[in-house]
């Protein structure tokens, strides 16, 4: 899929800058308006899911109407794309449909059987409903077998009430051998009045259906509709570059229409984020039209939300949990006042890094997802753990898999605010029948399930406290960042290692994005109001890096915890007498992994190879001089230079390692 620049077309209008948290599951968008740190509301949300549902090929929907949608349609719905970043090979499969658009009648008894069938529906069918439905279904309220799903049904209905029309009945269109009393009857009569549109009677009733046939009125089963049978299905497959370009331009777009032209902007990414990563945020922020493109650590991020006030040299931790990933990061924030007496520098000094980058709060909800399926099959005999065990079609076992992660995902969060929460399923299909279908989880309960994942975040704290040889004591300032560090017991879990509260004086979900706006003031904003401190930042390198030797080694060149920009330069010898020809595979290796020797092992990735061909004959007494220089943009920039035997130098130029190599 091509994802073209936005701004080739037009002239580029100079515009603003903007500071985004291009978050795993959610994203924020903030900006400064007269030296005041605002939140883009999108859709009335600041938070924005990251999320792109595809309609069809060139229709496509984002943020939490993505999201809702992927819910009943989850082949169709882009997510996680910025765990893709690294592997453009490794590319998301899209299936989206195109329909033909239809006018649908919903039969009453339908909105029981399945309580969400509003979301079902494409964005340009016709939905027609009794005008009194809303009656019919409070008496089913009053029924205690019914109640559950017609009560979902009411919200549904008052929540998309715009996209419905509401169709009185008239029985003076029936035939004359129709009951003009019978419930039935009285949908068909709406069907009989709106012919012209040639309707699509919903129904499960199968008497009804054939009293639709009868009198050639077109229907289709629930089950039929569900499965969508009349569709066109068309796969696509779609990278992590090219996912996150489009969620870009969304946001730049919805930036635009709220504040005036946008032009540039500063991007968060996760701490452990590698060069192939960082190189592909930014060429996806270019594809989504910004002329200047920043990338900032998301912790380095958080420490400027909160150092930019502090007047003397404080050591800020930031407690990063997130969706995707956790970070931890310590930073002495220092103010310089050398300048002049109007003008001060604030300088942000990464002093050790840490974290998972396979640990955030998806994890934690799925863990949430283990627990519901042992209680259903415990209380309903069904195995959810793999389709081959559960007894239901792969239609059915999908449908139960997404209304469980849906409700899963929103429990976690409601069990932030209350120390319990009821999990309800109007309609889960089981072996032999639909049934509705809840349960209560508590608090206490969801603690105990992801104590241990939660564990491993005081674990990496502990080392990234070690690694700088610091103490809990030495932390003057405790940030806490990221949508999963708002879990109260989590909170208290620090409070309770540091022996003080943390400091949750901003919003723990935008405070990246605050920090990355507060860059993008003091970077491009020279008016009135801007941030008026130059902002100064020494990240270090979270890895290792290096080459291969013979024997598939790995030697490292620029050690991790090093700070940037850095220079390192290695001697090498020629593998074989007369070698003409030089193969430099470049490698990055984790900081957890750095007992790991061979390049094949776990933690150390390929970056990029350079070769040089036709070089005049080497002996093992020459020289080969490999110099890394890595900018503070985790730009690696690769020199090698030969140094024959009689001191001749050959200097091979210099090559930029920005990304994996094509080959």
């Amino acid at each position: 899929m091509q994802i073209e620049n936005s701004d080739t077309a037009l002239e580029a209008v100079k515009g603003r800058e903007i500071g985004i948290d291009l978050g795993t599951c959610n994203s924020v968008v903030s900006y400064l308006e007269n030296g005041k740190i605002n939140i883009l509301r999108v859709k009335n949300e600041e938070i924005i899911p990251s999320a792109i549902f595809f309609e069809n090929r060139n229709e496509l929907l984002y943020g939490l109407i993505a999201l809702r949608k992927g819910f009943q349609y989850p082949k169709s719905v882009a997510r996680l794309f910025k765990r893709k970043l690294k592997d453009k090979t490794d590319k998301i499969k899209i299936e989206f449909k195109d329909r033909v658009s239809k006018t649908y009648i919903i039969d009453t008894n339908v909105f029981i059987d399945e309580p969400d069938i509003l979301k079902c529906f494409q964005k340009y069918d016709e939905i027609v409903v009794s005008a009194k439905v809303i009656d019919e279904l409070s008496y089913r309220m009053e029924q205690p077998e019914t109640e559950f799903q017609a009560k979902v049904a009411i919200n549904n209905i008052k929540e998309l009430e715009e996209r419905l029309i509401f169709e009185s009945s008239d029985s003076s269109l029936l035939p004359e051998d129709l009951d003009t009393r019978n419930d039935d009857n009285l949908i068909l009569s709406i069907a009989f009045k709106i012919k012209d549109k040639n309707p699509v009677l919903l129904t499960s009733d199968k008497e009804f259906q054939l009293k639709c046939k009868a009198y050639n009125i077109s229907f289709q089963s629930l089950n039929d509709f569900k499965k969508d049978s009349i569709n066109k299905r068309e796969t696509i497959g779609i990278t992590g570059e090219e996912a996150s370009a489009l969620f870009l331009r969304y946001l730049k777009d919805e930036a635009s229409k709220a504040i005036g032209p946008v032009s540039n902007a500063v991007i968060t990414v996760p701490a452990n984020f590698n060069n192939v990563e960082i190189e592909s945020t930014k060429r996806a922020a270019k594809k989504a039209g910004f002329e200047e493109v920043t990338i900032l650590k998301e912790p380095t991020a958080a420490a400027i939300a909160y150092g930019l006030g502090v007047e003397q040299d404080k050591n800020i931790l930031i407690y990063d949990f997130g969706g995707g990933t956790f970070d931890v990061s310590i930073i002495k924030v220092q103010t310089d006042k050398t300048l002049t007496e109007d003008q001060t520098d604030k300088i942000f000094r990464v002093i050790n890094t840490g974290g998972d980058a396979n640990l955030g709060g998806e994890d934690l909800t799925r863990e949430l997802i283990n627990f519901i399926y042992d209680e259903l099959e415990e209380s309903l005999g069904l195995d959810m753990y793999r389709l081959e065990d559960s007894g239901l079609s792969s239609e059915q076992y999908l449908y139960n898999e997404t209304k469980i992660y849906e409700e899963a995902e929103l429990s976690k969060i409601r069990l932030s605010q209350f120390k319990r929460t009821e999990i309800s399923f109007p309609v889960l299909y089981t072996r032999e029948e639909q049934r509705a279908w809840s349960l209560t989880v508590t608090r206490n309960e969801f603690e105990n399930l992801v104590r241990d994942k939660t564990k491993k975040t005081l674990d990496a704290l502990g080392k990234t406290l070690n690694g700088a040889d610091l103490n809990a004591e030495d932390i003057d300032i405790v940030v806490l960042a990221g949508g999963t560090s708002l879990m109260p017991f989590i909170q208290e879990r620090v409070r309770r290692y540091f022996g003080k509260s943390p400091n949750c004086e901003k919003n723990t979900a935008t405070v990246i994005a605050q920090g990355a706006a507060i860059v993008a003031s003091s970077k491009w904003d020279n008016a009135e109001g801007g941030i008026q401190e130059e902002i100064i930042i020494y990240e270090k390198t979270v890895a290792d890096f290096g080459i291969e030797l013979k024997g598939h080694r790995f030697d490292c060149l620029i050690p991790a915890d090093t700070e940037l920009p850095a220079i390192k330069e290695k001697n090498y010898s020629p593998v074989i007498e007369r070698q003409k020809e030089l193969r430099i595979s470049v490698y990055r290796r984790s900081k957890q992994y750095q007992t790991e020797t061979r390049i094949f092992n776990d933690g150390i990735d390929y970056i990029d190879k350079i070769s040089i061909s036709n070089l005049p004959p080497m002996n093992f007494q020459d020289t080969i001089r490999v110099s890394f220089e890595l900018n503070k943009y985790d730009i690696l920039n690769v020199n090698v230079k030969i140094i024959s035997e009689n001191k001749e130098l050959i200097d091979t130029g210099e090559v930029s390692i920005e990304k994996a190599s094509d080959n």
